[in-house]
């Protein structure tokens, strides 16, 4: 089979999945149960290649780039960013008909020109990013209906987008430029609110409340913002001091946080400046409002 502009059937394009950690085994899984052969798996962990390749009826696992399959007309490295272009580099050494194969990396921030070795062996190269967190490694379900970014040259991007629907997720094509930019925005979703919750974990704890009923605390707040934010803007959805232009609570906020925590009054500012610049895009804050509490913010950081 020769990779072509039409070609729109991942079901008849074998697949080797390289690293068996969190996002290959759930890749891998989900690709069994969506009926896409997975020729093999390759992982540094043999044990770790064969219980994955047993459970996805794979007939090879190795762990050494050697034990991919001759069938193989597809490639996937799940494997850490900076081990994608070494991982490429001995993927490239191998006899293999790679004009015929494409293949791609699942990196939310490198580019697909990191598998330039292959691409110069004539294979279309592609980068996915699922827009997804995978804690654990056996979560299949975790591709229903998120967002894929994909980019790459022309004709992987294209299998890139048959794979992803069949996958039961939704393609969203980039350019090199954009994925940096995306995968900024997915940290700030992703990781980001888990920093900003353990903060709040924190703060609660200078009150007495110990972790586990810190998030019970806030967590009824928490679904209701997500819920109402499913709906409709952040600029509709904000409320509080900042959009009230109630500089007396915010101080309130402020002196609390130097008394008790310090450290975290940075986070505070930075989050409260942005709240501002939200409330003036929805005219909730007048200029002088914002004007005030700016200045404060301000002289916060300066006394940080």
């Amino acid at each position: 089979m020769s990779v072509s502009s039409t070609d729109e059937r991942p079901r008849e394009r074998p697949v080797t999945v390289i690293g068996a950690g969190a996002v290959g085994t759930s890749l891998a899984r989900r690709m069994a149960e969506a009926g896409i052969p997975v020729a093999g798996v390759i992982s540094r962990d043999v044990s770790s290649a064969e219980r994955l390749a047993a459970a996805v009826d794979a007939a090879a696992a190795g762990s050494n780039m050697e034990a991919l399959p001759a069938s193989s007309r597809a490639v996937v490295l799940c494997v850490p960013d900076d081990a994608i272009g070494n991982v490429a580099y001995r993927l490239a050494e191998i006899d293999h008909p790679w004009h015929e194969t494409v293949v791609a990396h699942m990196s939310g921030a490198v580019p697909a020109s990191a598998l330039g070795a292959l691409s110069e062996k004539g294979a279309p190269v592609l980068s996915m990013h699922p827009m997804q967190t995978f804690p654990g490694p056996d979560h299949p379900e975790a591709f229903d209906g998120i967002f894929v970014g994909l980019e790459g040259d022309d004709i992987a991007v294209e299998y890139g987008v048959s794979l992803v629907r069949r996958l039961g997720a939704r393609p969203l094509k980039l350019s090199a430029e954009d994925k940096t930019r995306v995968h900024a925005a997915a940290a700030l979703a992703s990781n980001g609110l888990a920093a900003l919750l353990a903060v709040v974990r924190e703060v609660l704890g200078t009150a007495g409340i110990g972790p586990g009923d810190a998030t019970a605390v806030v967590q009824p707040l928490i679904d209701r913002t997500w819920s109402n934010l499913s709906q409709e803007s952040p600029e509709s959805v904000m409320t509080g001091p900042v959009s009230r232009g109630d500089t007396g609570t915010i101080r309130k906020h402020v002196d609390a946080l130097k008394s008790v925590a310090p450290h975290l009054l940075p986070v505070y500012c930075a989050l409260a400046k942005e709240q501002v610049r939200v409330a003036r895009r929805a005219d909730k804050l007048t200029e002088d409002g914002a004007g005030a509490i700016l200045d404060l913010l301000r002289s916060t950081d300066s006394y940080t």
